[in-house]
């Protein structure tokens, strides 16, 4: 416009910028989209192979870039808050009312102006950026973490919510079991290798399956922890951990 011709620099600059926006237009994600969905109802090998590319950048590139600083960020943010007692519910009812009004006040308006953007741009990445050009969800996300804190410490002060726990604690047992229980599951669930319900379910529909996953590991952890004492994977890692195979301990009758 200015009647000059573009630098070799600036003429980088306009192709990064139209590569950009064609990998980030609705063309472009749905071609990919398709791709990720044939590699997951493929067969082992092409999901394996598939899926391990995917590890190595967010286990690498992903992981540096992105999410170490955050992450430990975090793990500093709850171990003081562990120190300080608030994890363990050695604070007053009033002190984790405010903290719950406190950090949902701040959290929430948040969460719900970068919903709202989200929602006008029909979830358009190049258009959300445009739009909202930081991350607001960073800054609602402690308050929302501080207020579920607060929350959670309250209702376990409840007799209901305390006999619920109680219910709940031969999950936390098998805690590693579990963990690794509902990858296994899912993966029998949705993958090529196994139902094959990948991509085939309504949002609402998934409700059902995460309900049938929790009761069947309900139900699988209260029978195996009245037989032993720790759950399969738990005494998996503490035998590699220990470089020996350890005993099964059964529980105590």
């Amino acid at each position: 416009a200015a009647g000059t011709r573009a630098s070799d620099e600036q003429k980088g600059d306009i192709d990064a910028w139209k590569s950009f926006e064609m990998k980030q237009s609705m063309a472009h994600k749905k071609a990919e989209a398709d791709g990720q969905v044939a590699c997951t109802l493929g067969d082992f090998s092409t999901f394996f192979f598939y899926n391990a590319s995917v590890v190595y950048f967010l286990e690498t590139e992903f992981t540096y870039d992105f999410f170490f600083l955050d992450a430990f960020t975090y793990m500093l943010i709850g171990m003081a808050l562990f120190r300080l007692g608030v994890l363990s519910g050695r604070k007053s009812r009033q002190f984790y009312l405010l903290l719950s009004l406190a950090g949902f006040a701040i959290g929430l308006p948040i969460y719900y102006h970068a919903a709202a953007i989200k929602a006008e741009t029909n979830f358009n990445p190049y258009l959300i950026a445009l739009q909202e050009p930081i991350h607001l969800e960073q800054f609602g996300r402690l308050g929302l973490t501080l207020g579920y804190i607060g929350l959670l410490n309250l209702l376990f002060q409840l007799p209901f919510v305390s006999r619920l726990a109680g219910l709940l604690a031969p999950v936390g047992r098998l805690a590693f079991t579990n963990y690794l229980m509902q990858s296994i599951l899912c993966g029998l669930i949705f993958y090529g290798f196994g139902f094959g319900l990948f991509n085939q379910l309504q949002r609402y529909e998934l409700y059902f399956v995460v309900a049938g996953v929790w009761l069947f590991q309900l139900v699988f952890s209260h029978i195996w922890i009245r037989m032993y004492a720790i759950g399969p994977f738990e005494w998996l890692w503490r035998s590699a951990a220990k470089w020996d195979w350890q005993k099964f301990e059964r529980a105590e009758m």
